[in-house]
């Protein structure tokens, strides 16, 4: 087996907030900081907010792809490969 080289760290908050009027809606909302790379690359706390869990895989490509890592629209986990200089 392969050693991992390369490690993506992010911190992704997801919570529900409270609603004052009665019958309304629930609101869920959450963010993706990004907290660590290596090799270093993106920047240390970007931070991205979402409002629903289908939004997560977005977030983290972006994320993914400010650190120099390349995705395909489709995928986040497998399918990326660091971009070289």
């Amino acid at each position: 087996m392969a050693a991992r080289t390369n490690t993506y760290r992010f911190v992704v908050i997801y919570m529900h907030e409270a609603r004052e009027i009665p019958g309304a809606p629930e609101i869920w909302r959450g963010h993706v900081t990004y907290v660590s790379s290596s090799p270093p690359g993106g920047e240390i706390g970007s931070r991205i907010a979402f409002t629903t869990l289908e939004e997560l895989p977005g977030v983290v490509r972006t994320l993914l792809q400010a650190s120099g890592v390349q995705c395909p629209p489709e995928t986040v986990r497998g399918n990326c490969k660091e971009q070289k200089p």
